[in-house]
Protein backbone atom coordinates (compact mmCIF):
# COMPACT_ATOMS: atom_id res chain seq x y z
CA UNK A 1 0.00 0.00 0.00
CA UNK A 2 1.26 3.73 -0.42
CA UNK A 3 1.98 5.74 -3.03
CA UNK A 4 5.03 5.08 -5.71
CA UNK A 5 5.53 8.99 -7.15
CA UNK A 6 8.60 8.32 -9.96
CA UNK A 7 8.79 12.14 -10.33
CA UNK A 8 8.69 11.85 -14.32
CA UNK A 9 12.16 9.87 -13.84
CA UNK A 10 12.77 6.80 -15.96
CA UNK A 11 13.71 3.36 -14.91
CA UNK A 12 15.89 1.74 -18.29
CA UNK A 13 17.66 -1.48 -17.91
CA UNK A 14 14.64 -3.56 -16.31
CA UNK A 15 15.66 -7.54 -17.57
CA UNK A 16 14.16 -10.38 -16.46
CA UNK A 17 14.77 -13.73 -17.67
CA UNK A 18 14.21 -17.33 -16.64
CA UNK A 19 15.60 -20.46 -17.97
CA UNK A 20 13.77 -22.90 -15.87
CA UNK A 21 10.18 -22.66 -15.27
CA UNK A 22 8.32 -20.91 -12.23
CA UNK A 23 5.14 -19.46 -10.90
CA UNK A 24 7.32 -16.31 -9.66
CA UNK A 25 5.48 -13.25 -11.53
CA UNK A 26 7.52 -10.94 -14.02
CA UNK A 27 7.12 -7.29 -13.17
CA UNK A 28 8.94 -4.38 -11.59
CA UNK A 29 6.44 -4.60 -9.20
CA UNK A 30 4.84 -8.66 -8.93
CA UNK A 31 1.82 -7.71 -6.14
CA UNK A 32 0.67 -4.76 -5.76
CA UNK A 33 -2.26 -4.17 -3.21
CA UNK A 34 -4.22 -0.25 -2.38
CA UNK A 35 -2.08 1.89 -3.56
CA UNK A 36 -0.70 4.34 -6.10
CA UNK A 37 1.73 4.44 -8.87
CA UNK A 38 2.42 7.58 -10.85
CA UNK A 39 4.32 9.32 -13.42
CA UNK A 40 6.92 6.61 -13.89
CA UNK A 41 8.38 5.17 -17.53
CA UNK A 42 9.77 1.69 -17.45
CA UNK A 43 12.15 0.22 -19.96
CA UNK A 44 13.23 -3.31 -20.35
CA UNK A 45 13.35 -6.87 -21.49
CA UNK A 46 11.03 -10.06 -19.69
CA UNK A 47 11.64 -13.15 -21.58
CA UNK A 48 11.63 -16.58 -20.82
CA UNK A 49 9.21 -19.65 -18.99
CA UNK A 50 6.86 -17.64 -16.96
CA UNK A 51 3.05 -17.64 -16.68
CA UNK A 52 2.38 -13.94 -15.83
CA UNK A 53 4.45 -11.07 -16.88
CA UNK A 54 3.64 -7.28 -16.98
CA UNK A 55 5.98 -3.90 -17.54
CA UNK A 56 4.96 -2.51 -13.86
CA UNK A 57 2.37 -4.59 -12.09
CA UNK A 58 1.85 -8.33 -12.44
CA UNK A 59 -0.73 -8.52 -9.91
CA UNK A 60 -2.99 -5.33 -9.35
CA UNK A 61 -5.78 -4.93 -6.74
CA UNK A 62 -7.31 -2.16 -5.92
CA UNK A 63 -4.36 0.36 -7.86
CA UNK A 64 -4.45 3.11 -9.39
CA UNK A 65 -2.03 4.21 -12.62
CA UNK A 66 -1.46 7.53 -13.67
CA UNK A 67 0.45 9.35 -15.59
CA UNK A 68 3.02 5.65 -16.24
CA UNK A 69 4.54 3.90 -19.56
CA UNK A 70 6.59 0.78 -20.36
CA UNK A 71 8.59 0.28 -23.68
CA UNK A 72 10.74 -2.49 -24.38
CA UNK A 73 9.68 -5.83 -25.47
CA UNK A 74 7.96 -8.94 -23.17
CA UNK A 75 8.61 -11.70 -25.33
CA UNK A 76 9.14 -15.66 -25.30
CA UNK A 77 6.82 -16.16 -22.24
CA UNK A 78 6.13 -19.81 -22.47
CA UNK A 79 5.12 -22.89 -19.76
CA UNK A 80 6.16 -26.41 -19.14
CA UNK A 81 4.75 -29.24 -21.37
CA UNK A 82 2.85 -31.16 -18.77
CA UNK A 83 0.87 -27.74 -18.09
CA UNK A 84 -0.17 -26.36 -21.53
CA UNK A 85 -3.39 -26.13 -21.14
CA UNK A 86 -2.35 -22.89 -18.87
CA UNK A 87 -1.34 -20.68 -21.39
CA UNK A 88 0.71 -17.44 -20.81
CA UNK A 89 -0.51 -14.09 -19.80
CA UNK A 90 1.31 -10.35 -20.80
CA UNK A 91 0.53 -7.24 -20.35
CA UNK A 92 2.11 -4.24 -21.01
CA UNK A 93 1.21 -1.88 -18.14
CA UNK A 94 -0.75 -4.44 -15.81
CA UNK A 95 -0.95 -8.37 -16.36
CA UNK A 96 -4.24 -9.21 -14.01
CA UNK A 97 -6.43 -6.74 -12.27
CA UNK A 98 -8.55 -7.27 -9.26
CA UNK A 99 -11.70 -5.24 -8.14
CA UNK A 100 -11.34 -1.21 -8.43
CA UNK A 101 -8.42 0.13 -10.25
CA UNK A 102 -8.41 2.57 -12.32
CA UNK A 103 -5.87 3.69 -15.41
CA UNK A 104 -5.21 6.87 -16.48
CA UNK A 105 -2.37 8.86 -19.13
CA UNK A 106 -1.26 5.42 -19.50
CA UNK A 107 0.73 4.02 -22.33
CA UNK A 108 2.89 1.07 -23.77
CA UNK A 109 4.93 0.79 -26.75
CA UNK A 110 6.27 -2.15 -25.95
CA UNK A 111 5.91 -5.51 -28.02
CA UNK A 112 4.04 -8.15 -26.66
CA UNK A 113 4.31 -11.88 -27.17
CA UNK A 114 2.49 -14.71 -25.34
CA UNK A 115 -0.97 -16.86 -25.35
CA UNK A 116 -3.26 -14.15 -23.77
CA UNK A 117 -1.97 -10.24 -24.28
CA UNK A 118 -2.70 -7.01 -24.06
CA UNK A 119 -1.12 -3.12 -23.95
CA UNK A 120 -2.58 -2.50 -21.02
CA UNK A 121 -4.02 -4.79 -18.97
CA UNK A 122 -4.60 -8.84 -19.97
CA UNK A 123 -7.11 -9.29 -17.76
CA UNK A 124 -9.14 -8.69 -15.06
CA UNK A 125 -11.09 -10.27 -12.16
CA UNK A 126 -13.84 -9.50 -9.23
CA UNK A 127 -14.11 -10.43 -5.57
CA UNK A 128 -16.25 -7.92 -4.43
CA UNK A 129 -19.91 -6.32 -6.08
CA UNK A 130 -20.17 -3.50 -7.60
CA UNK A 131 -16.13 -2.97 -8.36
CA UNK A 132 -14.94 -1.20 -11.34
CA UNK A 133 -11.73 -1.42 -13.72
CA UNK A 134 -11.57 2.19 -15.37
CA UNK A 135 -9.03 3.17 -18.34
CA UNK A 136 -9.10 6.57 -19.61
CA UNK A 137 -6.77 9.08 -21.68
CA UNK A 138 -4.44 5.50 -22.24
CA UNK A 139 -3.13 4.22 -25.71
CA UNK A 140 -1.21 1.15 -26.74
CA UNK A 141 1.73 1.54 -29.62
CA UNK A 142 3.61 -1.63 -29.38
CA UNK A 143 2.95 -4.57 -31.32
CA UNK A 144 1.12 -7.51 -29.61
CA UNK A 145 0.81 -11.09 -30.94
CA UNK A 146 -0.60 -14.16 -29.08
CA UNK A 147 -4.37 -16.35 -29.42
CA UNK A 148 -6.11 -13.67 -28.07
CA UNK A 149 -4.25 -9.65 -28.59
CA UNK A 150 -6.57 -6.47 -27.43
CA UNK A 151 -4.55 -3.62 -27.43
CA UNK A 152 -6.17 -2.12 -24.50
CA UNK A 153 -7.57 -5.25 -22.93
CA UNK A 154 -7.35 -9.16 -24.01
CA UNK A 155 -10.43 -9.62 -21.81
CA UNK A 156 -12.79 -8.85 -19.48
CA UNK A 157 -14.35 -11.11 -16.33
CA UNK A 158 -17.47 -8.72 -15.52
CA UNK A 159 -19.36 -11.17 -12.86
CA UNK A 160 -20.79 -10.26 -9.65
CA UNK A 161 -21.51 -6.63 -11.07
CA UNK A 162 -18.12 -5.98 -12.09
CA UNK A 163 -18.28 -3.28 -14.44
CA UNK A 164 -14.95 -2.01 -17.04
CA UNK A 165 -15.08 1.52 -18.63
CA UNK A 166 -12.77 2.88 -21.79
CA UNK A 167 -13.21 6.39 -22.19
CA UNK A 168 -10.79 7.90 -24.43
CA UNK A 169 -8.38 5.52 -25.47
CA UNK A 170 -6.91 4.04 -28.29
CA UNK A 171 -5.07 1.60 -30.14
CA UNK A 172 -1.88 2.08 -33.15
CA UNK A 173 0.08 -1.03 -32.44
CA UNK A 174 -0.07 -4.21 -34.88
CA UNK A 175 -2.18 -6.96 -34.00
CA UNK A 176 -1.31 -10.59 -34.58
CA UNK A 177 -3.15 -13.68 -33.91
CA UNK A 178 -3.39 -17.12 -35.19
CA UNK A 179 -5.33 -18.63 -38.24
CA UNK A 180 -7.78 -20.49 -35.67
CA UNK A 181 -11.03 -18.42 -36.07
CA UNK A 182 -12.27 -20.39 -33.12
CA UNK A 183 -9.84 -19.76 -30.38
CA UNK A 184 -7.66 -17.15 -31.85
CA UNK A 185 -9.14 -13.51 -30.95
CA UNK A 186 -7.90 -10.32 -31.78
CA UNK A 187 -9.11 -6.11 -31.47
CA UNK A 188 -7.90 -2.63 -31.08
CA UNK A 189 -9.77 -2.39 -27.65
CA UNK A 190 -10.67 -5.56 -26.20
CA UNK A 191 -10.33 -8.72 -27.84
CA UNK A 192 -13.44 -10.72 -25.81
CA UNK A 193 -15.79 -8.77 -24.07
CA UNK A 194 -18.14 -9.91 -21.97
CA UNK A 195 -21.14 -8.20 -20.37
CA UNK A 196 -20.83 -5.04 -18.49
CA UNK A 197 -18.08 -2.83 -21.00
CA UNK A 198 -18.89 0.55 -21.66
CA UNK A 199 -16.73 2.57 -24.43
CA UNK A 200 -16.85 6.09 -24.91
CA UNK A 201 -14.88 8.90 -26.53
Amino acid sequence: SGVFDGGGYSIVGLSITREEYGETPAALFGYVRAAALKDLYVEGELSGKFLAAAGLVCYAEKVSLTGCGFGGSIANLTVPSDNDNLGSMAGGLICLAVDETTIERCWNQASVSGQSVAGIITACAVAEYNAAIHITDCYNAGALSGEIAGGIMASTDNANELVTTLKHCFNYGGITVGEDAASNFGAGMIAVPMDGVLCTG
